[in-house]
C-alpha cells in the first residue's frame, strides 16, 4: 500500500489559524515562535515600538497588530501561510513576517 501524503497546513487547521507561529523583523530580529498568534503579535509591535519609526509607521502597525486584528490575521494565514508587512528605517526596508509554524511549506514555496 503506497504511503498516504501528510496533511497540509490548510487541512490541518480550522478555518482560523490560532498558533504557534514565527514572527521576525528582518535584519532586526530574530525568528522567535510563540505557542499563540495573540502573544506572538503583541511582541511584535513591542519590537515594532521601540524602533525608531515614524509616527504614522507605529500608528498603521498598532492597528494591523491591535488584538481585534487576531481573526483577520489568523485567516490570512490559514489562506497564504505567511502575512508580510514592511517596516521603514529610514529609506532601508525591513520586511514583518509572521507564519505559522509548520514543518512542510503549504505550496512548496521555502518562505524562510
Amino acid at each position: 500500500m503506497p504511503p498516504t501524503p501528510g496533511p497540509t497546513l490548510n487541512s490541518e487547521q480550522p478555518s482560523t489559524y490560532a498558533g504557534p507561529v514565527t514572527v521576525d523583523i528582518q535584519g532586526i530580529t530574530q525568528p522567535t515562535t510563540f505557542t499563540q498568534l495573540g502573544t506572538a503579535l503583541g511582541a511584535l509591535l513591542e519590537s515594532l515600538r521601540a524602533m525608531p519609526l515614524s509616527d504614522a509607521d507605529l500608528r498603521s502597525f498598532g492597528d494591523f497588530l491591535a488584538p481585534d486584528q487576531i481573526e483577520t490575521i489568523a485567516e490570512q494565514l490559514h489562506r497564504t501561510g505567511l502575512v508580510t508587512r514592511i517596516a521603514f528605517l529610514g529609506f532601508e526596508a525591513h520586511l514583518v513576517r509572521i507564519r505559522p509554524v509548520s514543518t512542510r511549506p503549504v505550496d512548496g514555496i521555502d518562505r524562510s
